[in-house]
């Protein structure tokens, strides 16, 4: 039997919220195609742009964890997709919460648009950063790798 290394707390924990950043883009992209007649076209953009973002981050965080690296070389490795992870998941709990305000204030759905201008500014961003730094900082973590992977 081959012996499992144990994962440090610090790369489990980091790596449960890129994957938590994953599922809850993945959520909002599928709402977003189930009604993609009432969405603006922005909003499908950034949406899309963040689900690519965050599950491009993801797998690059498994590869380095399965990897065997240092924490060290882990949290340097993550730093762009941890970044990146953060900001989606603070994005939207303000939705979720900006939507929970909108029904108690009965607001229009029409007047709660958040993919004007800093969601959608954030989508095109995070994955031009993940394809950049992010890919650099994965390669680098990658180099000090103490197994291949297969």
């Amino acid at each position: 039997m081959a012996d499992k290394a144990v994962v440090p707390r610090t790369q489990r924990g980091w790596f449960i919220v890129y994957w938590i950043a994953v599922g809850i883009n993945l959520l909002l992209f599928l709402e977003a195609l189930l009604n993609a007649s009432e969405f603006a076209f922005t909003s499908l953009v950034a949406v899309t742009l963040a689900t690519a973002s965050t599950l491009i981050g993801a797998i690059f965080a498994t590869r380095i964890v399965r990897a065997g690296v240092t924490t060290t070389a882990f949290i340097k490795g993550t730093t762009t997709v941890r970044a990146i992870a953060v900001a989606w998941i603070l994005i939207e709990l303000a939705i979720v919460s900006g939507t929970i305000v909108a029904v108690l204030a009965n607001l229009e759905s029409s007047e709660v648009d958040w993919s004007g201008g800093f969601a959608s500014t954030v989508g095109s961003i995070s994955i031009l950063a993940v394809l950049a730094s992010g890919f650099s900082e994965y390669r680098e973590a990658m180099g000090g790798a103490k197994k291949p992977l297969t």
